[in-house]
């Protein structure tokens, strides 16, 4: 049978409710019309979705399993009618995507391209956090979703890792280790270092591995990716840096000797956990894991 969307709604009501004066007082209808609206859905089904007795209403073993499924097709008819919504009053939508630094490197720009190309109507503002913010813009609730760098604090945070890549030590050119082609990270043990002034412990102890976070030779204190290059290039301090660094932040003076051992720099989408994520944003997000499933190489 072709399941009427009302249908599944008096399913899902239901089974949220497991009591059917509760459920037919939330979806304005009678009880009786309820109980027989959920019999007409069961026997077009010809499985039973929920077993009844006095005392109770609980889910059949079928009706656990077809639940979830009856959930994500009325999230995706809602998302549906939204979009003709917009479309039928001319208005686009705003979605605001934080991100730090050039976190996820060309897949921003072909996210950007291939989400235009299907949701038109849809105006994206790509906001550019400080180095101090690892949430992208998260937790000033400044951004609706944010292209971040792992590890980070995720109290309140939900994330989803797209791609890794390597990391790499950057020097001034006359550096000692500069001629390495590659180097360990005992190397750079004692070694003053670049920092955000950030909260996030994780984030930090990330930047000056291998060395105590709270013992380490801190040579200067950035905020952005001009910032940090200034400082290695007037020998102030020498930082990690994912492997795209050598693409971007490549300056004259820089040198980008690769690390052995470092621990993988990882890209991620985050957003705030219990946030109702717009359709733009759930569509972002989707076309992100897409392109990350073939991500550029480094």
């Amino acid at each position: 049978m072709d399941v009427d969307v009302r249908l599944l709604r008096y399913f899902v009501t239901l089974a949220d409710e497991l009591h059917f004066g509760r459920a037919a007082a939330r979806l304005y209808v009678s009880q009786p019309a309820l109980s027989k609206q959920i019999r007409v859905l069961e026997d077009g089904l010809r499985v039973n979705l929920f077993t009844r007795t006095r005392r109770q209403v609980t889910l059949t073993p079928a009706g656990a399993s077809l639940l979830p499924r009856a959930q994500a097709v009325l999230a995706a008819y809602a998302a549906f009618r939204s979009e003709v919504d917009l479309l039928r009053s001319g208005q686009g939508a705003r979605l605001t995507v934080g991100f730090i630094a050039q976190a996820a490197n060309e897949l921003t720009p072909l996210a950007l391209r291939l989400f235009r190309e299907r949701h038109s109507h849809v105006q994206v503002d790509m906001r550019q956090a400080s180095l101090d913010d690892s949430s992208g813009g998260l937790r000033s609730e400044t951004v609706e979703i944010a292209i971040v760098r792992l590890p980070i604090e995720d109290d309140g945070l939900s994330i989803a890792p797209l791609l890794t890549e390597p990391r790499v030590v950057v020097l001034p050119a006359d550096h000692k280790l500069a001629d390495r082609a590659q180097v360990v990270l005992d190397d750079l043990r004692g070694e003053p270092r670049l920092v955000t002034s950030t909260p996030d412990q994780l984030f930090r102890a990330f930047a000056l591995e291998p060395n105590d976070s709270q013992q380490a030779s801190v040579g200067a204190v950035v905020t952005t990716v001009d910032e940090f290059s200034e400082a290695v290039l007037a020998h102030r301090g020498i930082a990690l840096a994912p492997a795209s660094g050598r693409r971007y932040y490549a300056r004259p003076g820089l040198v980008f000797i690769d690390v052995a051992d470092a621990t993988p720099s990882t890209v991620a989408v985050a957003w705030r956990t219990g946030a109702a994520l717009s359709q733009p944003a759930q569509a972002f997000i989707a076309i992100l894991q897409d392109l990350a499933a073939d991500a550029l190489p480094t």
